[in-house]
């Protein structure tokens, strides 16, 4: 038994000591069996003693063809002095089970004589060969055992099942409130403000950086409403049911309220929480970008005064002043001069120049400046479709005449608020890159189409508010632009074209600015 673990050597030794309780029962069974065959052959004989006496065949022969029935006796024999076989008597032939079963040696027979005595006087001895059928009962017996073992051995195995669970439960209960601890410690140490709410939006719970920061310490029992200023709190409410939806709301940038009252910029992401695949409340999750807009602001106004507004700021005055000159007296010289004159020619072309000279000057300024802010309501349509018929782009449309300019226009397209020489110039920079961009023939296409806004798309201006909006999408058939290339599309003086192609790398930052 060395070699079975603890708990099947139990099992075997439930089972043996039922095994040998059998053997035991069984032998006492049989042995009860045998004395009790012995008493009625005793009995037999008693009472055919008389009939024996009187050599009354016929009363003997009547009642022993009734032992050999009710006694499943296989013979009987009577003997009295002189003669061995006074009477003898064979039994019915086994059959069926009982016939297989005396074959497999599971019923035997066993001889049995008892002496027949009649008034003290020994008179004769009846002898026997009786079947011995006690495989019926002892297979009940062995059944009644066998449920007995299996009873005891699956009250055994749920004893056994309650102690290894109530182990795992008390072992998993213990992970479980270290797992707890551990998250609470975890969540507590994080940076971020972590929140958890009902379905109504009532806070359940608050970790230490939101408690610390937001609202004070009566934060718990609050709507998270609360923590949102003025106009967010109702995108902020919409984020909230979206994400009891189930959609993804990703992160929305929203004011809060810190303890002092101050308003605060955080990033807020929420999901929704599950109990038994119902949603019962949602997380949420505040970022303070404070520091990374501050950082941020700084970086594009280091950028912008490092990049231009050095050079415009110190350059851009004097140049003025240079190309008054070279503007004003070609102007006045040519009042003078008479039309077929041979230096008309060079004087119009030293004013065409200053004037573009000029003309990136006030690039440089725009850019370091920004751009006005008046603005007008217009078509965007009717706003394209003047640009298209200008000198300026009829000229360009002579210098590329292989590309060819198309619009697919919304006739139903809203209107917009703009700048509308400011969106010109935004026009005359994409429609001029997206000529130089093709090698050869090629096409530039101007459409426009109405845009509603529910989701801000990656990489675009985080404050753009949802909404209406109407688009204008300038594309081109030319080779496009490089990978390494667009993340510094839009700094000025960045450029890639070639040598002999027009351009001061300020057209894509103006447009950035602008728009």
């Amino acid at each position: 038994m060395t070699f079975f673990p603890p708990r099947s050597r139990r099992y075997w030794l439930v089972s043996l000591f039922f095994l040998l309780l059998f053997v035991l029962v069984a032998g006492l069974y049989i042995l009860r069996d045998n004395l009790l065959d012995a008493r009625q052959f005793k009995r037999h004989a008693e009472i055919i003693a008389k009939d024996i006496w009187a050599l009354n065949e016929t009363g003997v022969l009547t009642y022993l063809q009734l032992v050999l029935t009710t006694s499943h006796c296989r013979e009987l024999t009577v003997a009295i002095p002189g003669n061995d076989t006074f009477l003898h008597l064979h039994g019915p032939p086994l059959s069926g089970l009982s016939k297989l079963l005396y074959r497999s040696k599971l019923i035997w027979s066993r001889n049995i004589s008892q002496d027949i005595v009649y008034r003290g006087e020994h008179i004769g001895t009846l002898y026997g060969e009786k079947y011995v059928r006690v495989a019926y009962p002892l297979f009940n017996l062995l059944i009644f055992f066998l449920f007995l073992l299996l009873t005891t051995l699956f009250v055994m195995q749920l004893s056994n099942n309650r102690k290894k669970l109530e182990k795992q439960v008390a072992e998993r209960t213990r992970h479980l409130l270290t797992s707890e601890r551990r998250f609470e410690d975890l969540v507590n140490l994080l940076p971020e403000m972590v929140l958890e709410t009902d379905h109504d939006g009532i806070i359940l719970y608050a970790n230490q950086t939101a408690s610390s920061r937001l609202l004070g310490e009566n934060l718990v029992g609050q709507s998270f409403l609360n923590c949102i200023t003025g106009d967010g709190q109702l995108v902020a409410g919409q984020l909230f049911r979206a994400a009891l939806a189930g959609k993804r709301t990703g992160l929305r940038e929203f004011n809060a309220l810190d303890r002092s009252g101050r308003s605060i910029p955080v990033l807020v992401r929420a999901a929704p929480i599950f109990t038994d695949e119902r949603v019962v409340g949602s997380l949420l999750v505040l970022v303070d970008i404070t520091d990374q807009r501050k950082m941020k602001e700084q970086l594009s106004s280091d950028q912008k005064m490092k990049a231009i507004g050095l050079m415009a700021g110190g350059v851009a005055h004097d140049l003025n002043n240079i190309l008054s000159g070279i503007i004003s007296y070609p102007e006045l010289l040519l009042m003078d001069i008479e039309e077929h004159s041979p230096m008309r020619r060079p004087l119009e072309a030293i004013h065409r120049s200053g004037l573009d000279a000029a003309e990136v000057v006030s690039d440089l300024l725009m850019a370091a400046r920004g751009v006005p802010t008046d603005r007008e309501i217009v078509a965007a349509n009717q706003l394209i479709s003047s640009y298209l018929d200008s000198v300026d782009f009829q000229q360009l449309q002579a210098k590329y005449p292989q590309v060819l300019v198309k619009t697919e226009f919304s006739h139903e397209l809203r209107n917009i608020s703009c700048s509308p020489i400011h969106l010109r110039k935004c026009l005359m920079n994409l429609i001029i890159n997206g000529m130089e961009a093709i090698e050869g023939e090629g096409n530039v296409t101007i459409a426009t189409a109405n845009s509603a806004l529910d989701a801000l798309p990656p990489g675009t201006i985080s404050d753009l508010a949802h909404g209406k909006y109407s688009r204008i999408i300038i594309s081109d058939t030319g080779t496009g632009i490089a990978a390494e290339d667009l993340p510094r599309i839009f700094e000025p003086f960045y450029t890639r074209k070639a040598m002999g192609r027009s351009g001061t790398g300020l057209g894509l930052a103006l447009v950035w600015n602008i728009m």
